[in-house]
Formats: structure tokens, sequence, C-alpha cells
């Protein structure tokens, strides 16, 4: 897989949407390690793909976490075409780079945030929040015209702290 993914994180009485601002484990390393798993079957990063998350988390009103680490041979400046079920929040190396708390299924492309990746390993650290229904995220990167980056690689095993660690 190309993911790795923590979760799914509740809190009694609370929804998927109340939980969008509620730092867990992999935002917050002070509550403790978060236990990554491989998420079986996510596609590739560079094909848009979604990665159902639904039977990750196992019910409604919560939220997961996903990460992976990206390979850039050469400082990039790119598009992350996101689209999330439900609210999605993106840390591209530790710093929030998109968020929309929204309920809504998952379309492709439907948000879409600028970011510069660095030369070498970045990290990317997505929470998505589970409402009700189906649950799942879809992240196509792209240069800033749309065409293909050159060069990328995903290495979700890397061995580093989660992107939304201080």
């Amino acid at each position: 897989s190309r993911w790795l993914c923590a979760g799914p994180y509740r809190q009694p009485g609370k929804s998927g949407r109340d939980l969008f601002d509620v730092a867990f484990a992999p935002e917050q390393p002070s509550q403790g390690p978060a236990i990554w798993r491989p998420v079986a079957g996510a596609p590739d990063l560079s094909s848009a793909g979604i990665v159902d998350l639904a039977g990750e988390a196992a019910g409604d009103n919560c939220v997961i976490y996903l990460k992976t680490r990206v390979f850039a041979p050469a400082a990039h400046m790119v598009i992350f075409e996101l689209g999330s079920d439900d609210g999605i929040k993106l840390w591209v190396n530790g710093e929030v780079n998109h968020t929309n708390n929204v309920d809504r299924g998952v379309t492709p492309g439907e948000d879409r945030a600028k970011a510069k990746l660095r030369q070498g390993w970045n990290d990317l650290l997505a929470k998505i929040t589970q409402n009700g229904g189906g649950c799942g995220m879809s992240l196509r990167i792209t240069s800033t015209d749309g065409s293909e980056v050159p060069g990328l690689r995903f290495d979700a095993r890397a061995e580093t702290r989660a992107a939304g660690a201080n």
C-alpha cells in the first residue's frame, strides 16, 4: 500500500464533523504513539484513485488518519487535487496545507491546494472525518499546469515521525 492509516478515533457524543478540530495522537505525539497499519488496496497517488476507508472507520462519527512520503527529485510547486468523504485536513511537511470540514461523498479533484514539495522526501498526513455512510479520500499530485510531476516516488513505510507531529 502507498498509505498507512491510524484510527478510527472517536469521542462520545461527537460527530465526525465535531471531531475535525480535535487533535488525536497522529497530530499530538504527547497523547502517545499512533498505531499505523497499511491500507489494503490503496491506489497509487498519481492516479487520483479513491482510497476506501469504510472498513477502516468501522462505523460513523470518527476520524481516520492517512500518511505517506513522497520523494521529489527537485523542489517543485504542485497542486494537490483532493476529494474526501467527509471532511479533510492535509499537512505537507508538518504544515497544514488544506482544510475543508464538509459532509459529502468523494469526488476526485473537488478541492485543490497549492504547495511546494522540497527536494527529497516530503511527509503527507491527511485527516478524514467520517459522519455517516461512506468514508474515503482521493489525492492526485500534479504540476501547477496540470501535467505529471516527473520522478515522484512514494514510500508509506519510511521511518519518520508523522507529518503533523511537532
